[in-house]
């Protein structure tokens, strides 16, 4: 069973990476557990982001997340 981009079975593959150095055979798994857990954090940027519609264009250059962002001082708190 080769497909069509692929150039190794999935047998030669894994035989391929269990040789390479720190390689972690549940990386996979790994990956998808991580990739997972970032859906169920809150992202207070992502969220002002969403809500920018109904603010005044004037507004939207505070859009950085309470903390630090891109200014001289380092933290967004200083400039209100």
């Amino acid at each position: 069973d080769v497909g069509v981009k692929e150039a190794f079975s999935e047998e030669e593959a894994e035989a391929f990476l269990a040789s390479v150095a720190d390689y972690d055979p549940a990386c996979k798994t790994t990956f998808m557990s991580e990739f997972d857990s970032l859906f169920n954090k809150s992202y207070p940027y992502v969220e002002k982001l969403a809500e920018s519609f109904r603010i005044p264009l004037g507004d939207l250059q505070n859009m950085w997340p309470e903390g630090t962002g891109p200014t001289l001082s380092g933290n967004t708190a200083d400039m209100q």
